[in-house]
């Protein structure tokens, strides 16, 4: 089969199983990598350089997206970002190299793991540069990267399917007489009712540009989703904001 040909029907195919929903629980976009793998077991190749095109696109594609409230979140909570981020790293690394050492497991093969593991697609592009069995690293990512995409896929779900409850939990009688919610990080579903927001994105409002509340969520289809690139608001359209208590009685 032509290599442009394998690319686009193993995308469509990952795209068509993500939307299977099990127990309320979908992969998502991530169907798309299992799809790719079982397409390689079977010794279908895509073009030369999609991986590094893929990489760069990925790469882009989080900073669009995470560039608007960056700065904010790294001025507001830098310190215990980067901390967290550190103690993340370091232990996947630790992890790994007492790992390799026990199992006497090749250099590219233990950071391959370690980058799929992680789901970090960077650090795959970084490993392979600076050695030169690159297929081995491949390897390595290929077989750790669908454990950890599960895993993450799983947890976020469940816990926000069992540990949190929008219908139930952010109710009006959460905010309390004097138009106060509890103090602390806070999870609260709006409905836009305001005819002066329609058609624009959340970045394009004052509102949301002055505070550092996000939206997580939007509501479609009767289930929460993660909120569309590409989102701008409607009348009636339920959202979940994530925030202080303070900014988000502002919101």
């Amino acid at each position: 089969m032509n290599p442009l040909s394998t690319l686009l029907i193993v995308i469509a195919a990952g795209l068509l199983a993500g939307r299977v929903t099990l127990w309320g629980i979908s992969l998502g976009t991530s169907s798309i990598l299992f799809v790719a793998l079982l397409a390689g077991h079977f010794g279908y190749t895509v073009p030369d350089g999609v991986g590094t095109l893929g990489l760069a696109l990925f790469v882009f594609c989080v900073g669009i997206s995470a560039g608007p409230t960056f700065f904010r979140g790294l001025a507001s909570h830098g310190r215990t970002m980067a901390t967290l981020g550190a103690l993340i790293v370091s232990t996947g690394v630790a992890v790994t190299w007492v790992s390799a050492k026990l199992l006497d497991l090749p250099g590219e093969i233990a950071g391959g793991l370690m980058a799929g593991a992680l789901t970090s697609t960077p650090a795959l592009g970084a490993i392979s540069e600076s050695v030169e069995d690159a297929a081995s690293v491949a390897v390595g990512f290929g077989v750790a990267y669908p454990i950890g995409i599960i895993a993450v896929v799983l947890f976020v779900q469940l816990a926000f399917k069992f540990l949190y409850s929008p219908d139930k939990d952010t109710s009006d009688a959460t905010i309390s007489a004097t138009g106060a919610l509890p103090r602390g990080i806070q999870r609260h579903a709006i409905e836009i009712a305001n005819p002066g927001i329609v058609g624009r994105r959340p970045s394009e409002v004052e509102a949301f540009m002055a505070s550092p509340c996000q939206i997580s969520r939007v509501k479609s289809d009767g289930r929460w989703r993660p909120l569309p690139a590409d989102y701008r608001f409607e009348i009636g359209s339920h959202l979940m904001l994530v925030g202080e208590a303070d900014d988000l009685v502002r919101i």
